[in-house]
């Protein structure tokens, strides 16, 4: 399987911490499926697009590419340095990968090229440290469809909010006291308040809306229709809750129908 830019690019979340638990974290573990980094504060997964290793071109002297491999730990700064040199504009989108290449005398290569010139990284797989076992941490965690409920946000306008009071409280990466920020959520449909302070002590506060579901749909899951129900028992707003109960009932059963009279569709 081939990586795209962000299989790698994830490496910048713990490139500039100064603070890691341990060495061994200080890079990125590349499997077939995934590309996974952790600091010990954070742990973050991208999958691989499923592009096979044949249609990467052959590069001379080294070996060819390969779409299985024994997961290995690659250096943050290789891994920016190959992130950096996949040209973001190609009419060929497989040169907008990299390859990971055959193993030989103990030695893996992973490599970029532009079909005139080649970036390539060395790993010498006998020195790879070892990387946490983030896949129990990742099973321990909710899973999709088990959670209370969930909220769909546009990553832009999280990420800004979360940017400014960074930058607003002073607060750095890998410390776990000190300026901190508060998230408290209500429902599935209700905006995120945020809330935290400046270095000097200054209130912040923020809200962040939800991205709407697609026009005339309603998430129906159990959490979300507990969550409504709690909503508007603390409101005492009992008949707006049966409307938008009764709401979600006849969705339901218009669902059913379609489905009674194609079941194929």
């Amino acid at each position: 399987m081939l990586l795209t830019k962000s299989n790698l690019e994830l490496a910048q979340l713990i490139s500039n911490n100064k603070v890691k638990l341990a060495s061994t974290f200080d890079g990125i573990l590349v499997s077939p499926a995934e590309t996974v980094v952790t600091d010990g504060h954070l742990l973050v997964a991208v999958e691989t697009n499923g592009t096979r290793a044949e249609s990467f071109p052959d590069v001379p002297g080294l070996t060819p590419a390969v779409d299985d491999w024994a997961p290995f730990v690659l250096n943050t700064g290789a891994a920016l340095s190959l992130a950096k040199s996949i040209p973001n504009k190609s009419n060929i989108p497989v040169l907008k990968t990299a390859a990971v290449l055959d193993t030989v005398d103990g030695k893996r290569n992973i490599a970029v090229t532009d079909l005139q010139n080649v970036n390539r990284s060395t790993v010498h797989l006998k020195d790879c440290p070892k990387f946490p076992d983030h896949k129990f941490v990742l099973n321990r965690a909710v899973q999709p469809g088990k959670e209370e409920f969930s909220i769909t946000f546009n990553p832009a306008l999280l990420s800004a909010v979360l940017d400014f009071i960074t930058k607003s409280s002073g607060a750095k990466r890998g410390v776990t006291h000190g300026p901190s920020c508060t998230l408290r959520f209500k429902t599935s449909g209700d905006a995120v308040r945020i809330d935290s302070k400046t270095a000097d002590g200054e209130k912040i506060t923020a809200l962040v809306m939800p991205m709407q579901n697609e026009p005339g749909t309603v998430d129906t899951t159990p959490g979300v229709i507990r969550s409504i129900k709690r909503s508007y028992r603390t409101t005492a707003d009992l008949q707006t809750a049966r409307n938008r109960l009764a709401s979600l009932r006849a969705q339901v059963a218009e669902l059913e129908r379609a489905l009674i009279d194609d079941p194929e569709n």
